[in-house]
C-alpha cells in the first residue's frame, strides 16, 4: 500500500475505487463524491452492498474476494481476485473500518502499489459540521482533494406527493398519527399522494398497522431499490424521516422535505438542490413536531413546489 499522501490532487491517470460497506443513506451521501471523481475522467469503481450495487451498477461487497479481508488471514489468499475486481484502479477509497484495522491492513496487502485512503465513518467528537466535510477533510489529509458535484433539480412538477413514513431507526420516526393526518390534509388540498414503505416498515410494524395503511392509504411496499428509484424520480414532492429514502431523493433532484429530531441535520441533513429540513433547536422525540408546520412547509400552491 502506496502513501496516500503520494497521490496527486487532480488524481491523474487510473481509476479509483470507492468502498462503503453501511446503510442506504450514508451511501448515497457519497454520491457527490462519485460524480467529482467521475468528471476526472479515469474512472471510478463503487463498492457497496448488493442491493446499493445494483443501485449504482456497483460492484458487490459481499463477494468472497472482500468479505475475506475481515479475517485476519484473509489478505493474501484474495489479491487475485480483488485484481479481477478492480481492474485499472490506482487508488482506493475505503469507509470501511479504520486505517489501523485489519480490514484495511489486509486490503493493503493484496492491493500492492495502489495507493489506500481509508476515511472513519463516525466523525471525531466534537465535530460540527456536515458528515461530507468529515469525509473531505479525512481524504485532504491524505493527500486526496475533491470538490463533490450534486445533481441538478430533477423529479416531475406533475407527480405525486410521496411521503415515506418509516425509519431504520425508530426514535427517528414521525408518529404515524401525524402522518395519517399529513397524508389527509395534502389529499385534501387535491394533490396526489403515494405512501411507500420499505423492509423496515414491514419488518417492525405490527401486521394491523400494515393492512391499515394499506388498505386506507394505499401504502405500497417497494420491495427493491430499483424500484425505489423509479417511485422517487417520478416524484413533485418528498416527505419522510431522516432515513435512506430521504436522501434519496434529495440526491435525484426531487424537492424534499426531511423531518429531523434526535439527529442533528448539521451532520447528517440531505443534500441536494430543493431540500427542506425540519428540525428542533436542539435535538428531541419526534414528537416535538406538528402537521401545520410540516404542510406548510412543503409549500403546496396549486401544482408548484416555491
Amino acid at each position: 500500500m502506496t502513501n496516500p499522501g503520494q497521490d496527486s490532487a487532480r488524481g491523474e491517470g487510473g481509476a479509483t475505487a470507492v468502498i462503503h460497506q453501511g446503510a442506504l443513506g450514508d451511501w448515497v451521501l457519497l454520491f457527490g463524491l462519485l460524480r467529482a471523481l467521475a468528471a476526472r475522467g479515469s474512472g471510478v469503481v463503487a463498492v457497496t452492498g448488493w442491493s446499493k450495487a445494483n443501485l449504482a451498477r456497483a460492484v458487490n461487497i459481499e463477494r468472497p474476494e472482500f468479505t475475506a479481508l475481515h479475517r485476519r488471514d484473509g489478505g493474501g489468499d484474495v489479491a487475485g481476485g480483488l485484481g479481477g475486481c478492480l481492474e485499472g484502479v490506482v487508488r482506493v477509497i475505503a469507509f470501511v473500518g479504520a486505517s489501523e484495522g485489519v480490514w484495511a491492513a489486509n486490503l493493503g496487502r493484496a492491493l500492492q502499489g495502489v495507493t489506500v485512503a481509508t476515511v472513519r465513518t463516525d466523525p471525531s467528537a466534537g465535530w460540527r459540521s456536515h458528515i461530507t466535510r468529515w469525509h473531505r477533510w479525512e481524504l485532504r489529509r491524505q493527500g486526496m482533494r475533491y470538490r463533490p458535484i450534486q445533481p441538478a433539480p430533477g423529479g416531475d412538477p406533475d407527480g405525486p406527493i410521496v411521503i415515506h413514513p418509516g425509519s431504520g431507526g425508530r426514535e427517528k420516526c414521525w408518529p404515524l398519527a401525524r402522518y395519517e393526518e399529513l397524508v389527509d390534509r395534502v389529499r385534501g388540498s387535491g394533490r396526489v399522494v403515494r405512501v411507500i414503505l420499505g423492509e423496515a416498515e414491514t419488518d417492525r410494524w405490527a401486521g394491523a398497522d400494515l393492512a391499515h395503511w394499506e388498505r386506507v392509504h394505499e401504502a405500497r411496499v417497494v420491495g427493491s431499490l430499483e424500484g425505489l428509484h423509479r417511485c422517487l424520480a417520478g416524484a413533485a414532492v418528498f416527505i419522510g424521516n431522516d432515513a435512506g429514502p430521504t436522501h434519496l431523493a434529495a440526491q435525484l433532484g426531487v424537492a424534499t422535505v426531511g423531518l429531523f429530531g434526535p439527529t442533528r441535520p448539521a451532520l447528517w441533513a440531505p443534500i441536494g438542490p430543493l431540500v427542506r429540513v425540519i428540525a428542533p433547536r436542539t435535538p428531541r422525540a419526534m414528537g416535538w413536531l406538528d402537521v401545520s408546520t410540516v404542510f406548510d412547509a412543503c409549500g403546496f400552491v396549486g401544482r408548484a413546489w416555491i
